[in-house]
């Protein structure tokens, strides 16, 4: 799990090659980032969050994580209402219970947004 990590790195690539060194074919990696479209509006390139060096919209995230290797399973964002799981059976109850540990987490946060963040999970290709 990799709740708003990704976001403060000047290199997340090594967070991933990290992720990808240390992970199997099982493995499922769970991240947390702000959504920037959501949080600013489509035409902000640059965070405005003391210490974000880059922030994604859920598009370019998605293709970020699948440029260097990774296979999205799962991606939406943090609500407050119930989030709907589509995904492989197989995982299922796996991702359900991070979603529910992340939105815990993430929602009792005081200075967090939380319908401007995107949950993401996925594994090695």
């Amino acid at each position: 799990i990799c709740s708003d990590i990704i976001e403060h790195l000047t290199n997340p690539d090594n967070l991933l090659d990290y992720i990808k060194k240390y992970s199997n074919g099982n493995s499922v990696i769970v991240f947390s980032t702000p959504e920037r479209d959501f949080r600013y509006g489509e035409n902000c390139n640059k965070p405005k969050l003391d210490g974000h060096i880059r922030e994604w919209n859920s598009t370019e995230f998605k293709n970020y994580l699948e440029h260097m290797g990774f296979e999205i399973i799962y991606q939406n964002f943090i609500y407050n209402s119930k989030i709907r799981l589509q995904f492989d059976h197989s995982i299922k109850t796996t991702i359900k219970n991070l979603i529910k540990l992340m939105k815990i987490i993430l929602l009792k946060k005081k200075r967090t947004k939380a319908k401007s963040l995107q949950l993401v999970a996925c594994r090695l290709i």
